[in-house]
């Protein structure tokens, strides 16, 4: 019993940790986002590497 209700709070504190990152700005901008009526086509995601990884100008 212990051990699951350790689990239980374990995970639930890393699901908490990652809407830490998110502004409340924007949480409260997308409150009433739909996910599924998304056409996943005009998707787009900003991705921030180290510049050592950086592909820009070459061909992989």
């Amino acid at each position: 019993m212990f051990r699951s209700s350790r689990f239980t709070v374990l995970a639930a504190a890393l699901l908490a940790s990652g809407c830490g990152h998110v502004p409340v700005s924007t949480m409260w901008a997308l409150r009433n986002f739909d996910g599924l009526g998304v056409d996943p086509a005009f998707l787009r995601a900003a991705v921030r590497t180290p510049r050592a990884r950086s592909s820009r100008g070459r061909v992989a």
